[in-house]
């Protein structure tokens, strides 16, 4: 099959075998993109937690009329990674719990304090790295940290 890259759109198809590996192009594409093609969109009105199975998924605050805290999986294993995006002008709290800190701005944060944003596409990709710590992999504005 080709080649992906993180713009490639996939469609499923019905049942297209790729002769050299036995893959479907569909299985073959969500091995290219980390299984990130299934991901999960949800927005938060109010606070929640989030678990361990919705790895690879996308929150906002959409819809929200004040600050939504999001709380990150205390389960979570290395390689567990979340999508954050700020979409409406209120304040959207990470927050590792209470084992655990978020590497941001260049250093690790105390262990139980938020990040936090409120500007509308500012935006964080958190990866859990073990030991209930979290490191961001991409930043998008200004991310704030509880003191």
């Amino acid at each position: 099959m080709g080649n992906y890259t993180t713009n490639d759109y996939f469609y499923r198809p019905e049942v297209e075998e790729a002769p050299e590996d036995g893959l479907t192009s569909y299985e073959e594409a969500l091995e290219a993109t980390d299984n990130v093609i299934h991901g999960v969109y949800e927005t938060h009105t109010a606070d929640d937690t989030l678990t361990h199975a919705e790895s690879n998924s996308v929150h906002s605050n959409l819809g929200a009329s004040g600050t939504v805290t999001l709380t990150l999986p205390q389960d979570a294993t290395a390689g567990t990674k979340f999508y954050f995006v700020v979409m409406a002008a209120f304040e959207l709290r990470i927050d590792p719990g209470s084992a655990g800190g978020i590497y941001i701005n260049g250093s690790k944060q105390t262990d139980n304090m938020y990040i936090t944003a409120n500007a509308v596409n500012e935006s964080v990709v958190l990866v859990c790295v073990g030991n209930n710590d979290w490191v961001s992999m991409s930043v998008v504005g200004t991310w704030g940290v509880e003191t």
